[in-house]
């Protein structure tokens, strides 16, 4: 009589080390590229990439920290305009000087103070914010915090606490998630900064992106509530992904401020350079 042939078991460890292994993947990928990395770093970028990321060098604007064009390259209404005194700043120390503003802040007062950025925005630095923001690459986030980080210790403003731009309750429910919250919240935890509950956004409002500057200003009116009692006399850090014309953050600190903040400060991940 032949010896039925023995089945061969895997023990239960085994089982689930090799379960574990395929979820628990000991590598660790580039969040630009996407490439393996042998080691973890706290910006979660491979060495190329961060040498090929777009950083904010040279002039940028003393108010929003818009990378600025070339003086020359101006129209002649600007000229007037700056020409006319208009885009004076009461709390600057010194007259704006034509080279120094981007055409945004000499067309009107600002409710912000200052507002400064780690990249421009184009290249991977774009394709990096649409994929944390519309792609569901919500882990990309913490790695961006630590440029944030970087870029508001090169210049740190003295601040009570942070706050993330607010997104409707409809935005919300369709991407799960407020990408610029976590934005903030990663930062906070990083600089050991409060993070501040209270600024909400309290009517739908179009895609910006698709807006002028004079359409985004007016499309934000009234758009944000703030909360007194958490605000009042409060320097606050506003946190947000792009800076475009500054119009969100403007509707924002102006918000802020109606609710008794001191100071407003901007800090986003990238700024459209000024053309």
């Amino acid at each position: 009589m032949r010896k039925p042939k023995s089945k061969i078991y895997i023990p239960v460890k085994s089982r689930l080390d090799k379960v574990l292994d395929e979820i628990f993947v000991d590598r660790y990928t580039c969040i630009v590229c996407g490439r393996e990395m042998p080691d973890p770093n706290r910006l979660g970028t491979c060495e190329a990439c961060r040498k090929l990321l777009p950083y904010i060098h040279g002039g940028v604007c003393l108010k929003c920290g818009k990378p600025l064009a070339a003086a020359e390259g101006a129209k002649e209404w600007d000229r007037e305009v700056f020409a006319e005194g208009e885009g004076l700043f009461p709390t600057d120390p010194d007259p704006v000087s034509y080279g120094s503003y981007c055409i945004g802040c000499r067309r009107a007062a600002r409710y912000f103070d200052r507002a400064r950025s780690a990249f421009c925005y184009r290249d991977k630095v774009q394709t990096l914010i649409h994929q944390s923001k519309f792609g569901q690459a919500r882990y990309k986030l913490p790695y961006m915090a630590g440029y944030l980080a970087d870029a508001y210790l090169e210049e740190p403003f003295p601040v009570d606490g942070v706050v993330a731009v607010p997104v409707s309750r409809k935005i919300l429910r369709e991407r799960g998630y407020n990408h610029a919250e976590v934005l903030a919240k990663s930062l906070c935890m990083r600089l050991q900064l409060p993070y501040m509950e209270g600024l909400t956004k309290i009517k739908e409002t179009a895609q910006q992106a698709m807006s002028d500057y004079k359409d985004r200003r007016d499309n934000l009116k009234g758009a944000f509530h703030a909360e007194k009692a958490v605000f009042k006399g409060k320097r606050v850090l506003v946190v947000d992904d792009v800076l475009t014309t500054g119009s969100t953050l403007d509707e924002v600190a102006k918000t802020l401020r109606k609710a008794g903040a001191v100071k407003v400060y901007g800090l986003t991940f990238a700024n459209v350079e000024e053309k």
